[in-house]
């Protein structure tokens, strides 16, 4: 639900993170089916390897896949941005050039999707930054700050018989913001539980709702 707030967004790093098999990539396809339902635009995904083929009458879509029409993620971002997307998939942010360009893409002004291998949004904020040098942390902690929208960290589990996609979602507000750009990750969960009514939840809280139904 929360990611439905996104549907028109013009902006901003939405990251959605989990280990291998989480649902990942489904999630992100749902995401932009539902998008196009409601919106026209350009959208350039980058993969490894393409998994899903994406078909909207009246938009533009240019999918891309590592090996076959680029070499590097960071390069590919950066080419991509001369095209003007409105949104931009990164099949998946591996390294700090890479996350760089999607954090500047985001700042030009183009909605950016990407994954990472991480279990929690607060791991997933602790991530990023320990991606770079020490003397690059406190303007990449601040970078992020501005230009993240949303951690969806999402797992798969079974549930009669049956499987179910649990999500913690932490949502971009000043609070968490904040907390961010003074390297406070460990106190991220309490905004989340602060802030329930915007769709925020941790993944205990996700939890608890699939045992309930």
């Amino acid at each position: 639900k929360a990611l439905k707030k996104f549907l028109t967004a013009t902006q901003g790093l939405i990251l959605v993170t989990g280990r291998t098999g989480s649902g990942k990539s489904t999630t992100l396809a749902s995401f932009l089916n539902e998008m196009f339902k409601v919106r026209k635009c350009h959208l350039l995904t980058l993969e490894d390897p393409i998994e899903f083929e994406y078909c909207a009458k009246e938009s533009f879509i240019s999918q891309r896949e590592l090996g076959k029409d680029f070499l590097n993620f960071a390069d590919a971002v950066r080419v991509a941005l001369r095209e003007m997307p409105d949104v931009l998939l990164i099949g998946e942010i591996r390294d700090a050039e890479t996350m760089h360009a999607a954090l500047e893409a985001s700042a030009a002004g183009v909605l950016v999707l990407a994954t990472l291998h991480t279990k929690s949004a607060a791991e997933t904020a602790m991530r990023v930054e320990t991606m770079f040098p020490l003397v690059q942390r406190d303007a990449i902690r601040d970078l992020f700050a501005d230009e993240f929208s949303a951690i969806i960290s999402q797992q798969l589990i079974k549930i009669g018989g049956e499987r179910k996609c649990a999500a913690e979602v932490l949502l971009a507000n000043p609070a968490a913001r904040s907390l961010i750009r003074q390297g406070k990750y460990v106190q991220l969960p309490t905004v989340i539980m602060s802030n329930q009514m915007t769709g925020m939840q941790t993944m205990e809280m996700a939890l608890k709702k699939l045992e309930t139904k």
